[in-house]
């Protein structure tokens, strides 16, 4: 048992000294980059490449589902319009439970265009009567909040 102690002491050891060989390897480029190469092309701004810019939406956030039958799947869409100046980008969507899973636009929403965001929610396991309250939560590069929950509601009959 001793043996297996120190052979993964001296294994991790060999690995934690090459990334702090890599790491000097890493920043001794970076100052030969530093020292005027021809490589100023390569040094674009964050915001020249659309990160970090914050846009602003318009979306519905209620979709009501009514009277549905136990069983049924449910798609719920939820219309979302670029209201600002940047390109809309959706981080991550996720349903609240594992009976709702959404979608999001695969491709940014440009200034002034419009686009949706789908969720699909399974009623095999809710029992007649049940009220239904799920929510969806969308993370997107937005102001003033960079996250916004959405809502299907209904009753399963």
């Amino acid at each position: 048992m001793k043996y297996i102690f120190f052979i993964a002491l001296f294994v991790f050891s060999g690995c934690v000294s090459k990334e702090e060989d890599s790491k000097e390897e890493g920043s001794k480029e970076e100052d030969s980059k530093e020292e005027g190469s021809n490589e100023n092309d390569s040094n674009i701004s964050i915001d020249a490449m659309g990160f970090g810019q914050k846009t602003s939406m318009k979306i519905t956030k209620v979709f009501d589902a009514g009277e549905r039958v136990k069983g049924e799947k449910i798609e719920a869409r939820f219309k979302v319009e670029n209201t600002g100046r940047y390109p809309l980008v959706f981080g991550e969507i996720k349903g609240s439970c594992s009976c709702t899973v959404a979608e999001k636009p695969e491709a940014p929403i440009l200034p002034g265009k419009k686009g949706v965001i789908k969720a699909i929610v399974d009623t095999e396991k809710f029992d007649s009567g049940y009220k239904l309250n799920k929510i969806v939560t969308v993370m997107a590069n937005t102001v003033p909040k960079n996250i916004v929950k959405l809502k299907i509601i209904g009753t399963i009959k």
